[in-house]
């Protein structure tokens, strides 16, 4: 009898002490809990706040230790079936996931670049002056089919003797001259305008591409930009949601105000990352409209693959150069046939008076005017001819071993995207994975709240990760397309 009074004597001593053991080593519990007065409270260790940094994306883990279970201790305690949820379990809600683009098909984003393009191309300066050399182009042409290298000219000559002996000595000419060209001037000189407009043609179609390429980058930056914004405002929505939660459980007395602490410093963390993505997302929205004048729609970004091979010489660029190699080489023929300066021919009409004459004597004939070829002046004509066509000749060689190089790298490079691409969505999904073992071991008390940020920071960064790689795979895209020459 002695035994049992003294055990009924200590049963409230067990049965006050058997919570405080089994307390988590985050969580204060209420009064109603302790069964006392809140100043006989255990005290509460705090979880260390995370760094003003944002943490490295590490492996699976990087999670473990630091009082965090491993990833078979949550999928074990996940598979042990349903168990009491707490009131952790609120604060312990998935992250809101931020909602994908929706892309236009490659037929319309083509169009949509296409039309971007012709607009950079209205506020480009340098294109709005193509046309000024084009209507040159087109007068030396028009020149070089005249009839005639050069206009008429109209020559007067007065002779007397009045001054000197005044013996009635009178001469008075009138002549009316042209230059003629010389054997197969005319058609050289025909060829090489026909030439250097044709090359004026491929100069401007390799413009337009260069254009393209500068509106594929900036609306290329700006979809990257967008990813990075939309991860960001993710992961704000869910610390406000978190630090508000945990706001509410400790006016409730039901959590620590250490974890509202580290709550408040993610918030504040993914605020501070929020504002630098905005400002990297309209900073890239001003250079597109300052190159294009139009808003971006980041949704056209969706080129169609290009083909295995395509043939180079659709190239506006090997166009060019290969136009340049036949101005050039019109321009040497031309050289070699102006060997000296053009004749002239005139003709002629005379009076005359001989000395103490009574009549004047009237002629009519024509004039023939034929410069000398000298070698003084055409060495250098023939010798800056010849450096215009080897120069243009290493031009086209060097420019197709440096496109061929660049197929070949942007193909690698699209390649390495798409690879990238497809391991950033598994690396999302196995971070995604983690994140909701790691939410539901900490609804049901057996993660620190610093885990289970720290768990949901990764898986941020992992989506916005995949986000980044399907818009640089999409880009390389546009690169391979820039690369041979293609435009929108």
């Amino acid at each position: 009898m002695k035994v049992r009074l003294l055990g009924l004597a200590l049963l409230p001593f067990l049965s006050t002490g058997a919570p405080a053991q089994s307390q988590s080593p985050i969580l204060a519990p209420g009064p109603s809990a302790l069964g006392g007065p809140a100043s006989s409270r255990a005290p509460t260790a705090v979880p260390p706040l995370p760094s003003a940094a944002p943490p490295r994306q590490a492996p699976l883990q990087s999670l473990q230790g630091a009082g965090g279970p491993s990833l078979t201790d949550l999928e074990a305690t996940s598979q042990a079936g349903p168990q009491p949820r707490s009131s952790r379990a609120a604060a312990a809600r998935g992250p809101a996931r931020a909602a994908s683009v929706r892309l236009l098909d490659p037929a319309e984003s083509s169009r949509v670049l296409r039309a971007a393009v012709d607009a950079a191309v209205s506020r480009n300066v340098g294109l709005q002056g193509a046309a000024a050399r084009k209507a040159l182009v087109l007068a030396k042409q028009r020149s070089a089919a005249a009839f005639l290298p050069g206009a008429p000219s109209l020559g007067a000559a007065y002779v007397t003797d009045q001054v000197i002996r005044n013996r009635n000595a009178r001469d008075a000419e009138l002549s009316l001259g042209t230059q003629i060209w010389l054997p197969g001037e005319g058609t050289a000189s025909v060829h090489a305008a026909n030439a250097d407009l044709s090359r004026l043609e491929a100069e401007g179609m390799r413009q337009l591409l260069e254009v393209a390429g500068q509106v594929r980058e900036a609306l290329a930056a700006v979809a990257g930009a967008e990813a990075d914004q939309r991860a960001s405002q993710a992961r704000l929505r869910d610390a406000r949601v978190l630090e508000a939660d945990l706001a509410r459980r400790v006016r409730g007395r039901d959590a620590a105000e250490a974890e509202l602490l580290v709550a408040s410093a993610d918030r504040i963390e993914a605020e501070a990352a929020l504002s630098e993505k905005t400002a990297a997302l309209d900073a890239s929205r001003v250079d597109y409209r300052t190159l294009t004048g139009l808003e971006p729609q980041t949704a056209a970004l969706n080129e169609p693959t290009p083909p295995a091979s395509v043939a180079r010489p659709s190239d506006p660029r090997v166009v060019e150069a290969q136009r340049a190699v036949q101005v050039a080489q019109a321009n040497r023929e031309l050289a070699g046939i102006q060997t000296r300066d053009s004749p002239e021919v005139a003709l002629v009409g005379r009076r005359t008076r001989d000395i103490n004459g009574n009549v004047y004597d009237h002629s009519l004939g024509l004039q023939l005017r034929l410069p000398f070829a000298t070698e003084t002046r055409n060495a250098p004509r023939r010798a800056a001819a010849e450096v215009e066509y080897t120069d243009a000749v290493a031009m086209l060689a060097r420019l197709e071993r440096e496109l061929g190089g660049g197929e070949r790298r942007a193909r690698i490079e699209l390649a390495s995207a798409v690879a990238t691409r497809d391991l950033a969505v598994k690396r999302a999904t196995v971070f995604e994975r983690q994140r909701s073992l790691f939410e539901r071991s900490f609804a049901e008390g057996n993660t620190p709240l610093a885990d289970l940020i720290r768990a949901r920071t990764l898986a941020f960064q992992a989506e916005a990760a995949r986000e980044r790689a399907d818009v640089g795979a999409r880009q390389a895209r546009g690169r391979l397309n820039q690369a041979l020459g293609l435009m929108p």
